[in-house]
């Protein structure tokens, strides 16, 4: 479930920044920050359970079909925990 919050608390710190960006004056760099922050801890959490030869999985039904479902889902393997890290932690500094 941690890897929904990586790419979520980015999107939701854009939305609260594009609905209330002015009246947060200077505390909307804080808001940002704070995201990345949030995203690079679970991207350091997500790359230690692929560490421990563990797979995060998270899937989601997107729509069914005939007898079938179209399925959407996130998924940690090294290359991509260790990409999270290197994106996120930049993107923080």
């Amino acid at each position: 479930m941690d890897l929904l919050f990586i790419p979520a608390l980015p999107l939701f710190s854009f939305a609260i920044l594009i609905f209330f960006g002015r009246r947060l004056g200077k505390f909307s760099a804080a808001v940002s920050l704070l995201a990345l922050a949030g995203s690079f801890f679970f991207s350091v959490r997500s790359f230690q359970l692929v560490a421990h030869h563990v797979s995060p999985r998270v899937y989601w039904n997107w729509f069914p079909f005939g007898g079938g479902t179209f399925e959407m889902g996130l998924l940690a393997d090294p290359l991509s925990a260790t990409m999270c890290l290197v994106v996120t932690g930049i993107g923080w500094l």
